[in-house]
């Protein structure tokens, strides 16, 4: 009842937060939001041909650098449609390199992105959409996994004059020698998807957090636009290819993302823009291109609950882990003890666990199962009241010799410790057909008898 009677003035002060909240009010409210949604997160900086020392000639062996060359040498239609990048976080695997891709070049894009080593991935929790993409390739000089978001459709999921804007209003990068003659976005094309794309946000309810976080970032990236846009040669791109857009709706929600207005007015005019943009797409029927590569499950791959979206939100924090659309992979590290595994299985999780989701076992040690959890525990009740009976003090079997050195006890302990490897076993394996990747110190060998390690 409380809820029910507290919920209105919610909505007002959502709604007209100028008025209930005032200057002062919104500027904390923001602030909070933004140390609750983005702790931790970087400042995105522009990528300038000094942020590397490396010379022109270290680069040519890059993933990115060779990626650029093949996808010129195949004629493909793309371009990078975000100027602004950060090359220490791209570098790093913490930021992505955004494309725009022709749809019609799209299976040839990923041919020639595969060829160089790019996998393609999905997303674990987030819905998985045909117009875009997103691809991961191994940087062999650092070890980073390298992330590219492909996109084929700008805004909405069906193709419109919008993309074809910025195909054609391209220049070749310069600016840096890692991404030399790969094209990029100009200004004016940038600030006509920018504010689209941005108003679009505006429509759907789910990413009004996100918005009030980043609205100061939003503000300063239109600001940047605006001024490296110093002759408003946007005003030229929108009459020539979005005429059915009216140019006057697009100036009032460019002044409205300039200016500190309401979250309902900015909604309203989103809403306002959305249906010019339909309009648009109608009269633009005659350009939208063939459907682009289908997103595919995989084989045993399926959408997690919402129970196990909720667990990884809590233990891992933001982001949406990826997965192989094939499913996952069961990877092992085997040897006699004091050998590493431990390290290497604790550093591989670190490093794949940045980009997938990870779950580590230790199929020496594996825990007890509801059948063999009462005999185990009085096993151990047992060690400890009678240490000189533990079975690990069991002496092996000598040569011509008719006893083996084992009693009972360690045999009963060997049958329980393999049916609780089994189980283990089979449950890893299910998870890696999941899509999950499994990092296990030991494995059962497929020889029949033969130990996985010195035990």
């Amino acid at each position: 009842l409380s809820a029910a009677a507290i919920l209105p003035s919610l909505i007002a002060v959502v709604c007209l937060p100028r008025v209930f909240l005032g200057h002062d009010g919104q500027w904390i409210a923001r602030k909070l939001l933004a140390l609750i949604f983005t702790a931790g997160q970087t400042a995105v900086s522009p990528l300038r041909a000094s942020d590397s020392k490396e010379s022109s000639s270290s680069w040519l062996g890059h993933p990115l650098a060779r990626l650029t060359r093949a996808l010129a040498a195949e004629n493909v239609r793309y371009c990078r449609w975000k100027s602004q990048i950060d090359t220490s976080r791209l570098l790093s695997g913490k930021g992505d390199l955004d494309l725009l891709v022709d749809c019609n070049d799209a299976e040839t894009f990923l041919r020639v992105a595969e060829a160089i080593g790019f996998k393609r991935v999905v997303g674990c929790f987030a819905p998985n959409v045909p117009h875009e993409m997103h691809l991961y390739g191994l940087d062999q000089r650092t070890g980073v996994l390298l992330h590219l978001h492909v996109n084929f459709f700008l805004v909405g999921d069906r193709s419109t004059s919008l993309e074809e804007l910025v195909l054609q209003n391209c220049s070749l990068e310069e600016r840096t020698e890692l991404l030399e003659g790969m094209p990029i976005v100009q200004s004016g094309a940038e600030l006509i998807v920018f504010v689209l794309r941005t108003m679009d946000q505006y429509t759907r309810l789910s990413e009004f957090p996100r918005l009030v976080t980043k609205q100061e970032i939003l503000h300063a990236k239109l600001h940047a636009l605006l001024t490296a846009d110093g002759e408003e040669s946007w005003r030229g791109l929108l009459e020539r290819w979005l005429p059915g857009l009216p140019l006057p709706l697009f100036i009032d929600c460019l002044e409205t993302l300039r200016q500190p207005t309401s979250w309902m007015h900015r909604f309203l005019l989103a809403r306002k823009l959305q249906k010019a943009q339909e309009k648009q797409e109608v009269a633009a029927v005659s350009i939208c291109r063939p459907p682009c590569l289908p997103v595919f499950p995989g084989r045993g791959l399926r959408v997690p609950g919402l129970l196990e979206i909720l667990e990884w939100r809590l233990s891992h924090g933001r982001g949406n882990p990826k997965q192989l659309p094939t499913g996952g992979v069961v990877v092992a590290f085997i040897g006699p003890d004091a050998s590493g595994k431990s390290t290497m299985v604790a550093e591989t999780t670190r490093w794949l666990g940045e980009v997938f989701r990870v779950q580590v076992a230790h199929l020496g040690k594996p825990p007890s199962t509801w059948l063999t959890w009462l005999p185990n525990f009085a096993g151990r009740l047992l060690g400890r009241v009678a240490p000189w009976m533990r079975t690990f003090h069991q002496s092996p079997r000598r040569a011509g010799s008719s006893s083996s050195g084992q009693g009972l006890l360690y045999r009963f302990r060997a049958v329980l410790l393999a049916w609780d490897r089994r189980a283990l076993a089979i449950r890893l394996s299910r998870k890696a057909a999941q899509g999950w990747i499994i990092v296990c110190d030991r494995y059962p060998t497929e020889i029949v008898g033969a130990p996985d390690s010195a035990r």
